[in-house]
């Protein structure tokens, strides 16, 4: 299973949020990811990835 760190997306986010902390954008994947699988039912397949928060 394929371990993702939230932190490896920063460099393509913040420079379009300038002062945003790593925490925010973390918190925003989040709601991202969980509306995309409430959304499209992704839930309802087995997708072997696993997201993990820096806490930056």
């Amino acid at each position: 299973m394929a371990t993702t760190l939230f932190s490896t997306l920063y460099p393509d986010i913040l420079p379009y949020v300038p002062g945003c902390s790593g925490l925010l954008v973390d918190q925003h994947l989040i709601r991202a990811a969980r509306m995309f699988c409430r959304d499209s039912q992704a839930w309802r397949h087995n997708i072997p990835l696993i997201t993990v928060a820096s806490g930056r």
